[in-house]
C-alpha cells in the first residue's frame, strides 16, 4: 500500500510516527509533499518519499491523507483531480464537508472525513470517522488499522454527528486541561506550591483517565465508589451539584456544536 500525506504538520506527523511504530503497517510505502519540503532536523522525513507537487504525489499513491489546513483542501483536491489520480482522499480538516471535498474532486472518488485529536500525538487519540459510498471494504479496513495506530477510533453512523463528536473529543482535551489547571490554581490558593499543586493534578488526571479506560465501570460508578457519605469527596461533588456544574457542561459543549456547525457552512 501506497499512502500520501499533503501537508506534514502536527497531525500527519503523529499518524506517520504511529504508522512507523505499527506492526501492522510495516509493507506501507509513505510519500509526502509540503510546499516547505522535509526537514533536516526531523529524522523521520528523512525515510519518506518525498515529491515536487500534490499533483506527482497523487499519481503514486494508493490513498492520499489530507494533512492541510481546513481553508486549502478544496485547492489541493482540485490539483488532485486535474491529474487524473483517483486515490482514497482522507481528511484530517475540522470542519469541511464530504460534499466540500467530492465537489472539488474528481467524480466518483472515494473519500473520508475524520476527525482526530490532540492526545494523537501520544498515541492516545481519539478518531471520528466518516466515509462515502464509494469507499470499499479494504481501504476503510487499512484507514481504520491507520487511525488505530494513533488511539482508538469511532465509525459515525451519520456525517451529521461530526458535530457532537467534535464538541466531545475533538475539543474534549481542552475541557480537561482547563479543569486541572483550575485544581491547579485551587491549591496553590489554599497553600500548596505550584510544583506541588501541579504534581497531584496532573498525576491525578492521568491516574482518574487511566482508571476509566481500563476499569470497564462507568465514571458515574467510580465516583461513587471514591465517595464516601459525608466524606471530603462528597463535600466537593455537592458543590459541583448545587452550583449547577453539569448544565454548565451541557451548555459549554452546546456551544462547540453550535461553532462547529456555523464553521462548517463559511
Amino acid at each position: 500500500m501506497k499512502l500520501g500525506f499533503s501537508g506534514v504538520g502536527n497531525m500527519s506527523s503523529a499518524i506517520i510516527s504511529g504508522l512507523l511504530e505499527s506492526k501492522d503497517m510495516q509493507s506501507v510505502e509513505i510519500h509526502a509533499y509540503s510546499p516547505s519540503g522535509p526537514k533536516s532536523h526531523i529524522e523521520f522525513h528523512q525515510i519518506l518519499k518525498w515529491h515536487t507537487s500534490n499533483a506527482e504525489m497523487a499519481q503514486e499513491v494508493d490513498i492520499l491523507v489530507l494533512g492541510v489546513k481546513p481553508q486549502m483542501i478544496t485547492s489541493v483536491v482540485s490539483e488532485v483531480a486535474a491529474s487524473g489520480a483517483k486515490p482514497l482522499l482522507v481528511s484530517l480538516a475540522a470542519g469541511v464537508t464530504l460534499a466540500t471535498i467530492e465537489n472539488a474532486a474528481a467524480p466518483h472518488t472515494p473519500v473520508i472525513r475524520t476527525m482526530p485529536n490532540t492526545p494523537s500525538a501520544i498515541s492516545q487519540g481519539m478518531t471520528g470517522l466518516f466515509a462515502n459510498d464509494l469507499v470499499n471494504n479494504e481501504q476503510r479496513q487499512f484507514i481504520d488499522l491507520l487511525f488505530k495506530a494513533i488511539g482508538q477510533v469511532l465509525w459515525l453512523s451519520e456525517e451529521q454527528k461530526f458535530h457532537v463528536l467534535t464538541a466531545i473529543s475533538g475539543s474534549g482535551p481542552a475541557y480537561f486541561f482547563q479543569f486541572t489547571d483550575m485544581l491547579i490554581k485551587a491549591g496553590e490558593a489554599l497553600g500548596l506550591t505550584h510544583e506541588e499543586a501541579s504534581t497531584l493534578a496532573v498525576q491525578t488526571a492521568k491516574g482518574a483517565g487511566l482508571l476509566m479506560a481500563e476499569s470497564g465501570k462507568p465514571p458515574v460508578q467510580l465516583q461513587k465508589e471514591v465517595t464516601s457519605p459525608n466524606g471530603t469527596t462528597f463535600a466537593a461533588t455537592e458543590v459541583f451539584k448545587n452550583d449547577g456544574i453539569e448544565a454548565l457542561v451541557l451548555k459549554a459543549v452546546d456551544a462547540a456544536q453550535n461553532r462547529s456547525q456555523e464553521l462548517s457552512k463559511s
